[in-house]
């Protein structure tokens, strides 16, 4: 979990670089992050200039994007604003922590839309730790005013990181330490039980399109109990991207 801790906060960097700027990226997923080994280390890329817009200008006719990623009150025809980035690095979050894509295993359409209007989240993985799990969860508020600002969330991370860097006796690195260790010992444990990945749903979309679906439900929260453990036990997935225009370059 600790090179994913780093893999996250090089992404929250680079999206507090993005606001800085007084830019909203509005089209936040994996597809729009790269990583490229230079020789001596790993540099963090996130692209898809097309969609960066500044905070001040906005254009409320069209959501594009990735369903899985898009903030519920964007999906409802509201402003693209630093929250909804937010709410996409969340969602980003959990796909680093648990292997795969969000939804991967069903329709990306206007059901799937509602049900995350009204509260329907990627379930959470057994063996994440607990800090990592309610800093994701600040940040899929259905209430935009209830999320973390990212530079609030990249000092955490960045907190987080030092700990676990220095191996102090600490809540947070405890934490990462015991999650990982279960997670060794469940693989361990169950090895051949463990049952194999699904096959993504035929419609399930990780390409950004037009998203137009009328008449969904106010946002509101509803968390979802942590899932089994058998179906959560996986490596991190790759990261690629459907575009090269590279915006922002961070360590």
């Amino acid at each position: 979990m600790g090179k994913k801790l780093g893999i996250v906060y090089n992404i929250a960097h680079g999206l507090m670089t993005i606001h800085n700027a007084g830019l909203i990226h509005r089209n936040f997923h994996t597809g729009n992050i790269l990583r490229h080994f230079n020789g001596s280390q790993f540099l963090t890329y996130i692209t898809d200039l097309g969609q960066y817009r500044p905070a001040n200008k906005q254009n409320y006719d069209d959501v594009y994007g990735v369903l899985a990623y898009v903030a519920p009150e964007v999906l409802r025809g509201e402003e693209y604003t630093e929250a909804s980035d937010v709410y996409s690095f969340s969602i980003i979050m959990w796909e680093i922590a648990s292997g795969q894509k969000p939804f991967y295993d069903r329709p990306h359409n206007a059901e799937l839309a509602r049900e995350i209007c009204n509260g329907l989240r990627p379930s959470i993985i057994m063996e994440t730790p607990q800090c990592y799990v309610e800093l994701m969860e600040k940040c899929w508020n259905a209430d935009p005013k209830e999320r973390p600002d990212i530079r609030e969330l990249e000092k955490s991370l960045m907190s987080w990181g030092w700990h676990m860097g220095m191996s102090q006796k600490h809540s947070v690195s405890d934490q990462f330490i015991s999650a990982e260790k279960e997670r060794l010992r469940l693989l361990e444990h169950l090895g051949s039980q463990l049952e194999p990945f699904k096959k993504p749903h035929p419609e399930s979309f990780y390409k950004s399109r037009l998203l137009n679906f009328p008449d969904l439900p106010k946002p509101r929260n509803l968390y979802d109990s942590t899932s089994d453990s058998k179906d959560q036990i996986h490596s991190i997935s790759g990261i690629s991207s459907d575009d090269d225009n590279t915006v922002t370059k961070y360590q």
